[in-house]
């Protein structure tokens, strides 16, 4: 299956913050991701990695925390409320990087601009 680079890119780092902060064996997909990636230039393929791992770690930090009250006795709905929130302000800044990603490296881009809804 054919995947635009934006795609491999934010997958590549979803998975290698999987490897470290869980106990799933994911080096299959990893090496997979790392023999697309070599393609093309390496300190572009850095900056956008470096980018979308630090993007997607922090989606990943807020969304543990929202596991962690969902699984509590009592949770908090109005602290999840927010968290969530957090997750669309967040995903709405990764998102961005993808868009700069395809920019670059794929052939065909989206003339595409989301609207941030509720944000002032």
């Amino acid at each position: 299956m054919k995947m635009p680079m934006s795609e491999v890119l934010d997958r590549f780092t979803i998975t290698k913050i999987r490897s470290e902060r869980t106990s799933t064996d994911v080096e299959d997909e990893i090496n997979i991701y790392k023999n697309i990636i070599t393609e093309f230039r390496p300190d572009l393929i850095k900056k956008f990695t470096d980018r979308l791992y630090r993007a997607n770690l922090d989606l990943w930090i807020v969304e543990e925390k929202i596991f962690e009250i969902v699984k509590s006795d009592n949770p908090d709905f109005e602290k999840i409320g927010h968290l969530a929130m957090e997750v669309r302000d967040l995903n709405w800044d990764r998102n961005k990087i993808k868009q700069e990603v395809s920019a670059f490296f794929d052939k065909t881009a989206l003339n595409y601009s989301k609207v941030k809804y509720g944000k002032t």
